[in-house]
């Protein structure tokens, strides 16, 4: 068996916590996260941090979208963190660190104070 992919390499190399216990809603909610991660966030944070790093040509249009996309993210993420410590459940999960992990270029090269 050859595993490639971040989130699935995480997601079997994680305990059972990690994953979301033995409750399937639970670990369901953790793979939601982890595409959340990969479907609202990531594309988003590339398009607007690669032009800052010189991967990519900057695009106003694609920014401005970007940085909407981003605070949309930003919006759902804030309002489920307002009345939840943890993405799931009570204890950290993978759903927790990939959207840590998929938000760290965001923070370290774009968004000031002022955005978050």
């Amino acid at each position: 068996m050859c595993l490639f992919e971040s989130n699935a390499i995480a997601y079997y190399v994680a305990n059972d916590q990690l994953r979301g216990g033995k409750d399937p809603v639970a670990q369901a909610q953790v793979l939601q996260w982890l595409n959340f991660a990969d479907s609202d966030i990531l594309p988003a944070a590339c398009t607007w941090v690669f032009p800052t790093l010189g991967i990519m040509q900057f695009n106003k249009q694609n920014t401005e979208r970007a940085k909407e996309d981003i605070t949309k993210a930003m919006t759902a993420l804030n309002d489920h963190l307002l009345h939840h410590t943890f993405l799931v459940g009570e204890r950290l999960t993978v759903a927790d660190i990939s959207v840590a992990c998929t938000m760290i270029s965001l923070y370290q090269n774009v968004l000031d104070a002022g955005f978050r």
